[in-house]
């Protein structure tokens, strides 16, 4: 086994059957695809086993932990807490299921992830951050490959979840302190980036080549100014008070933002609320991070229609980051 083992754990998500993911007959429950023989998500949790000592698989049902079952006899299948919500709800589940220190959360379709990438995340984890990220030279992240603190992790998971938020992307948001670790790190233990290669449809297998990289951006720290643990008590605080100006001297802006569309009762509220995440975007724009600068911009265009401001030009720029980073735009 790689690294150090007993503080580390895993959550691989597995919580949707792929809309886009049809075989010959019909469509099929992509985690149970096999490759070689073996079902994908078998194959990630073959890799994952190679790092932890604790793992489990987060379905969002029922009726699917009893499909996994015949698969998975070796493995924990816990159900997502709050039924089929999105990826961040399974992240949730996973991390206050686990027990690890440590946690790395993957998806089940990236079927030839390497355990010495892994090993990779978890290392510079155990360095004294609070959450690993990896990103592409372009600006474009992976939130769903990613290690975690579970404790900090979980406590601003579960405010995020309280506040209606489900990407997972705003884990990375709300306050951590997160290292974005360049993959050209990653490619030292995975030379074609396998880790990352996501299975959405069988044809993706018949044109499956190496990843290439573009852009020069490396790995980025993200930092605060304030602890976690005191911002978290300052939402709490804002949320009792209703008055979002209290989370402020935390000094995320992803809070602060967030807090006044919540709290908001006015159109004005709504606009204010705009220009916070407007200044969320540009620290993400000066630090390379395009995709979370694309999140924010897409969350100031939502304030200002809703506060009965035109903003279409924050959409195009958006949508404009996703085109060159090759997102879907279903992923709005």
């Amino acid at each position: 086994m790689l690294g150090r083992m007993g503080t580390r754990g895993a959550a691989v998500l597995a919580g949707g059957e792929g809309r886009r993911f049809k075989v010959a007959g019909g469509r099929g429950d992509k985690a149970l695809f096999k490759i070689e023989g073996k079902p994908m998500v078998v194959r990630v949790l073959e890799a994952v086993k190679e790092v932890v000592d604790e793992v489990i698989v987060v379905v969002d049902s029922w009726e699917r932990a009893q499909r996994f079952a015949p698969a998975l006899s070796d493995v924990r299948i816990v159900v997502d807490e709050e039924g089929p919500r999105g990826p961040l709800t399974g992240i949730r589940t996973g991390l206050r299921k686990l027990r690890a220190e440590s946690c790395l959360i993957t998806p089940c379709d990236v079927p030839f992830i390497k355990g010495a990438a892994l090993n990779e995340l978890l290392r510079k984890l155990e360095e004294g951050v609070e959450g690993v990220v990896p990103l592409w030279p372009n600006g474009f992240h992976e939130p769903l490959i990613a290690a975690y603190k579970r404790e900090p992790a979980l406590r601003v998971g579960d405010l995020l979840g309280k506040l209606g938020r489900t990407r997972p992307d705003d884990l990375v948001r709300a306050g951590l302190e997160v290292e974005f670790l360049s993959v050209r790190e990653i490619r030292k233990v995975d030379p074609d980036l396998d880790t990352f290669v996501n299975i959405n449809k069988p044809s993706d297998l018949e044109s499956r080549r190496p990843l290439k990289l573009s852009g020069e951006l490396d790995s980025v720290r993200l930092r605060h100014p304030m602890e976690l643990q005191e911002v978290a008590k300052l939402v709490e605080e804002a949320v009792a008070q209703r008055r979002a100006s209290v989370v402020d001297d935390g000094g995320v802006l992803f809070w602060s933002a967030l807090l006044r569309r919540v709290l908001a009762k006015s159109s004005s509220e709504l606009i204010e609320a705009a220009t916070w995440y407007r200044r969320e975007a540009e620290l993400y724009d000066s630090l390379g991070l395009r995709l979370l600068r694309a999140r924010a911009l897409i969350d100031a265009y939502r304030c200002l229609e809703e506060g009965g401001v035109k903003a279409d030009h924050l959409m195009k720029e958006a949508l404009g980051v996703y085109r060159e980073l090759g997102v879907d735009r279903k992923d709005l």
